[in-house]
């Protein structure tokens, strides 16, 4: 599995879906919450993702279009050269990460 790695400064839309066992797309009871993203380590690999113009996403809560939920996360071209795991907090209290590279 390959780590998304974006040009930093702009924003990136960090988007899934919640399933049923029978595998049907849900929406959580409350809005899942957006963890702050926190550095990791360093990383030179190249920019893998494509440019994305989307407007930040502003509060603590992903959003929900019908289809999924989905949080704008600006970053700001200070983060350059480091990983950074990025993460949600489901209503049933479970957490989940992501990491993404910055150049």
């Amino acid at each position: 599995m390959s780590t998304s790695v974006f040009n930093a400064g702009q924003t990136i839309p960090m988007k899934f879906q919640l399933k049923n066992a029978a595998g049907a797309v849900i929406q959580a009871g409350t809005a899942p919450k957006w963890l702050v993203p926190v550095k990791g380590s360093a990383t030179a690999a190249a920019v893998n993702e494509s440019a994305y113009t989307a407007t930040e996403t502003v509060g603590g809560t992903y959003t929900w279009d019908g289809t999924q939920y989905q949080f704008n996360w600006k970053t700001d071209k200070t983060m350059a050269g480091s990983y950074w795991r990025a993460g949600v907090t489901l209503d049933d209290g479970q957490t989940y990460y992501v990491n993404i590279g910055l150049r």
